[in-house]
Parts: C-alpha cells; sequence; structure tokens
C-alpha cells in the first residue's frame, strides 16, 4: 500500500504520522521548553508570592503546551510538504530534461541522416563529396 510506504499510517486521524514522529517531537519539546521558561520568567516578575507565581504558572502551562503542539505540528507538517513539492519538480525537472535530451538525439540523427543520404548521393554519381561530417562542423563552428 503505498500510503504504508511513505510512513503515513496513523493510528487516528488526530495522531502524528510515523515519518514525522520524530521531528514533531522535537519541535514540540523545543517550543514547550521555550513556552514555559517564558512563562516562568514572566511570572517570576509579575507575582511576588511563590504560592501566586505557582498558580500562575499552572493556569498558563495548559495553553503553553497547546500553542507548542499546535506549532510543532505546523512545522512539521510544512516540512513533509515542501519534501514532497520538492520531489514532484524534480521529477519534472528530469522528465523535461529527458525530453530535451531525445529532441536534441533526433535533431543529431536528422542532421546524419541527411548528410549521409546526400554523400552516398554524391558516391552513386561519381561527385567528389567534401561536405564535413555534422559532427566535424560542430568542431568547425566552435573554433
Amino acid at each position: 500500500m503505498a500510503r504504508e510506504r511513505d510512513g503515513d499510517e496513523r493510528e487516528s486521524i488526530w495522531s502524528v504520522p510515523n515519518a514525522t514522529k520524530t521531528a514533531y517531537f522535537v519541535l514540540f519539546i523545543i517550543h514547550f521548553i521555550a513556552g514555559m521558561s517564558l512563562l516562568v520568567w514572566k511570572g517570576e516578575q509579575a507575582h511576588e508570592s511563590l504560592a501566586d507565581h505557582l498558580l500562575y504558572i499552572w493556569l498558563k502551562s495548559g495553553a503553553i503546551a497547546l500553542g507548542a503542539a499546535a506549532a510543532a505540528l505546523i512545522y512539521a507538517e510544512i516540512g513533509r510538504y515542501l519534501l514532497v513539492l520538492s520531489r514532484s519538480l524534480e521529477e519534472k525537472l528530469e522528465k523535461t530534461r529527458e525530453q530535451r535530451r531525445a529532441e536534441g538525439r533526433a535533431e543529431a540523427n536528422a542532421e546524419w541522416s541527411a548528410w549521409l543520404s546526400r554523400m552516398r548521393e554524391a558516391q552513386a554519381k561519381g561527385e567528389p563529396f567534401d561536405e564535413p561530417a555534422p559532427s566535424e562542423r560542430d568542431v568547425q563552428s566552435h573554433k
């Protein structure tokens, strides 16, 4: 199944895909620690008693955890979608390159075919044929 190969399997629609679990948890930890540090610092300035300070942290920590979870999920999913976009652009670029290579080969083959037919025609008539081959013309034109 394609979804299982991409690491997109989930236990429920609310869970994090397996492919981005590590990135999600690292981002969550970073955001949560930063948010809690800011909360402790801000609460320390606003409250004089330890009880008020701890109550303030306890009341606000839920919002910090939810915010950190949301931010981590958004960042992890944005990173994942950027990778998907990058892969699709690389595939499109490679298809374009292959198409242009094929066009170049067809053009070169047409030049050689025309040159070869002119050479055979001249040989059949017994005329001298001094036209340079297409590869020699390219070398001479670049000098």
